[in-house]
């Protein structure tokens, strides 16, 4: 959601223009590593999205950027107290079945180098030594499972401790060694498709370590990973309550959760608490079986975190059993459905004379066809109708895949004061942008006929008839770039009407004016002609950019092409260029003005536009 704060008189006009917004150019990319060897499968976090080979998990789906887990610690098991247990034929059992998750769109499994609790106490399972070292025998299967992940495009949760094993560890200082020589093995190896977890539900009264019971010791062990190797994503588990204390939530490169204890009603307030970090958040185990379990990662999912599950009785406790989806056919359909991409049926607003925009009121419709937080708009809408300390009036909608998601009226009507609330004005830069987008279209031959400015408007949309008025008919292309949609006269051309649009440049937004006298018709800006001896051309049209904001829509080779509105002027001119601006600047100095300029009428005709946008376009790819 990008959005635009302009204050003029005594309104403020909050004008929001939803897109789905990547800006990748700006996206801080985190990576485990990069590809080399043999590897098929590399993992990446940018932003608060999980990455295969560069590319977004679950691309169109409910959990795109997720990554679904299944629970599988004992799939590497052994217990010296059980020589006749086959610890390779157990392995062997698991590898055999991993396709089978794939199918169902599992992309991630927990191993844990001390397994998990088998169901008896007493086992013997590590693949430390007292001193930290490491256990060939025992690292000879881990290597194996992690191979045969990679071969089938999954992610290995690699985890380090397990409470009632880390007694095995002499000292703290062995629990130390013991890290970093897990990543060393995993450097040595060649591995790309592993994430670290330190310890499984570090705070456990299992442990006897300090370093593995307490919050500090776990952030020392999460930066002495990050010192032996800075690129892997390194993190540690909780309790089964889904929460993390602050200092290990703030040192982890993602954040590990269990739900195992946490209600249904309690998974999405978890989950919020820790939006907060801005950093992936990934339950890797919940007990829950069937139904309750499918619920609990539709719930995980739909409030953005990844969900792993956990059958103890089938996977972990002995003897093990892996049948893949069989193991809990109800889990793994909800997986299956979260995880394909969704169909989504090509909606358009209904005309007007069949009225026009629906707006969406049930949560369940704002999550699915607008694919929205219900949560988190209702939380800007509290936002905002109390962030403005001078308590003035606004009115304010939000769009999003062509439904009205929100509507915020505070002491104005959005839908009968369109004049004082300012959104009228902000749909000719809305405007413009579709214009601009459907030009770049039309000149790749991707239209049923090429654009010119003299066509009809409607033509190109005849889903949007029939009209509400006869008269929009007759409007072109050329009018709707000029803004004038057909208007005719001279009264939108007097400059003294002209109004400012203070602040910096954020999104595609109209200014409005504030005295009721003058007219909401203008597209006008400030601009700070001062960058111009700091700041190369280039440079200074490249900040009033946004690239990649057209790319989320699918359109072929459109990441830099954006139409801000500080560039579409109202009426017909020559091309804005800088030595305009500078010109405009001496002449106020000269004066003793300020060396703010304000660009208006002076604007740019249909072709040098369209020339114009096609030169930034090249300019910022």
């Amino acid at each position: 959601m990008v959005h635009r704060t302009i204050r003029e008189g005594r309104f403020t006009v909050i004008s929001f223009l939803v897109i789905a917004i990547s800006l990748l150019s700006s996206a801080k990319a985190h990576a485990s590593f990069g590809p080399e060897g043999s590897t098929r499968t590399w993992v990446s976090i940018k932003n608060t999205h999980w990455y295969l080979n560069g590319r977004q998990t679950y691309p169109a789906s409910q959990a795109e950027g997720l990554l679904m887990n299944v629970r599988m610690v004992n799939a590497v098991f052994e217990d010296r107290k059980r020589p006749e247990f086959d610890a390779d034929k157990n392995t062997d059992e698991f590898i055999a079945t991993i396709p089978d998750y794939i199918a169902e769109g599992v992309r991630a499994f927990t191993v844990n180098l001390q397994g998990g609790f088998p169901g008896y106490e007493g086992a013997v399972n590590s693949a430390f030594n007292p001193d930290g070292s490491l256990r060939k025998g025992y690292l000879q299967r881990v290597k194996r499972v992690i191979e045969a992940c990679d071969r089938n495009g999954a992610v290995v949760i690699l985890g380090c401790y397990y409470q009632r094993q880390d007694q095995i560890l002499e000292d703290a200082q062995a629990v130390r060694t013991g890290v970093v020589n897990v990543v060393r093995w995993i450097v040595e190896s060649g591995f790309v498709n592993v994430v670290l977890e330190i310890a499984n539900e570090f705070n456990h009264s299992g442990f006897d370590h300090t370093l593995l019971k307490k919050s500090e010791g776990q952030v020392e062990l999460i930066r002495l990973a990050k010192k032996t190797l800075p690129r892997l994503l390194v993190s540690t588990s909780g309790l089964g309550n889904g929460r993390l204390p602050d200092n290990v939530a703030r040192a982890s490169d993602f954040l590990l959760i269990h739900f195992n204890g946490t209600k249904l009603d309690d998974i999405p307030k978890r989950i919020q608490a820790l939006k907060k970090y801005g950093k992936p958040i990934v339950c890797n185990e919940d007990q829950k079986y069937s139904q309750e379990a499918a619920k609990a990662g539709q719930l995980s999912v739909r409030y953005g975190a990844s969900w792993g599950f956990m059958h103890e009785k089938t996977n972990q406790h002995f003897p093990f059993h892996f049948t893949g989806t069989e193991d809990d056919p109800t889990v793994y359909r909800m997986l299956k459905t979260l995880t394909t991409p969704q169909k989504v049926e090509a909606y358009f607003p209904p005309p007007e004379s069949k009225g026009g925009w629906h707006k969406l009121d049930k949560p369940d419709d704002i999550y699915r066809l607008a694919g929205m937080d219900p949560a988190k708009l209702e939380s800007l809408h509290q936002w905002l109708l109390k962030s403005d300390s001078s308590n003035r009036d606004f009115a304010a909608v939000i769009v999003r895949r062509s439904y009205v998601v929100l509507e915020i009226e505070k002491g104005l009507n959005a839908k009968t004061d369109l004049g004082r609330s300012g959104i009228a004005s902000c749909a000719k830069a809305i405007c413009a942008t579709v214009l601009a987008i459907a030009s770049e279209e039309s000149q790749k031959g991707n239209m049923l006929k090429k654009m010119t400015f003299d066509d009809k408007a409607f033509d190109y949309i005849p889903w949007g008839k029939p009209l509400s008025d006869p008269r929009k008919s007759k409007i072109t292309v050329r009018q709707l770039l000029n803004h004038t949609s057909g208007l005719v006269g001279e009264w939108w051309q007097n400059k003294d009407r002209f109004v400012k649009n203070h602040g910096p440049w954020l999104a595609i937004a109209g200014a409005v004016s504030g005295p009721p006298q003058e007219m909401n018709h203008k597209l006008s800006f400030v601009i700070d002609a001062n960058r111009f001896d700091t700041s190369s051309e280039k440079e200074y049209l490249k900040s009033l950019f946004i690239p990649g904001v057209l790319r989320a829509g699918g359109l072929p080779n459109a990441g830099a092409l954006i139409v801000p509105h500080a560039l579409i002027l109202y009426n017909t001119g020559d091309c804005f260029d800088t030595s305009m601006v500078k010109a405009a600047r001496a002449l106020r100095q000269a004066k003793g003005e300020p060396a703010e300029v304000t660009i208006d009428s002076a604007a740019c005709g249909d072709a040098n536009l369209l020339a114009f946008m096609t030169r930034a376009n090249v300019m910022l790819q």
